[in-house]
């Protein structure tokens, strides 16, 4: 019989190992909000029209932003693009994005797949699936 692991779209060979990838995945997404927001600087105004640099901000610019400025976010995993973001919206925006992200990659759970194993004795062999939850707690990010 052979046990495999699954986390966030990543194989196993041990509890273990899903286990560290969890909470490795928790230290990412309280300090890589890039992982789940594009950010840009703007300026200008809705009747006169948005002037959007070019640069995406970096993980620092987006836990701290400058409360001067004005952004523009958007969430590949929501879709959802917004403009114009204050610094207090876009943080508030990264939260929210960060756990559709976490609902997307389904981060508290890991799978775990036993082969051959034969529930009702016909010789017809289906993979058993047990939901564990990590150690690390990721409940905050779905």
């Amino acid at each position: 019989m052979s046990t495999k692991y699954y986390y966030v779209n990543s194989k196993y060979n041990t509890e273990n190992e899903a286990q560290d990838a969890a909470k490795a995945l928790s230290v990412r997404m309280q300090n890589n909000p890039t992982d789940w927001i594009s950010v840009k600087e703007i300026t200008g105004n809705n009747e006169t029209g948005w002037v959007i640099y070019p640069t995406l901000l970096t993980d620092a610019e987006i836990l701290n932003p400058d409360t001067s400025k004005t952004y523009t976010c958007f969430s590949q995993y929501s879709g959802e693009n917004v403009i114009p973001v204050s610094a207090t919206e876009l943080t508030i925006k990264s939260s929210e994005y960060r756990k559709i992200y976490g609902q997307f990659w389904n981060v508290n759970t890991i799978e775990k797949f036993e082969d051959d194993v034969d529930f009702e004795g016909d010789g017809n062999n289906v993979p058993a699936t047990v939901f564990i939850t990590p150690t690390t707690d990721m409940s905050e990010y779905i």
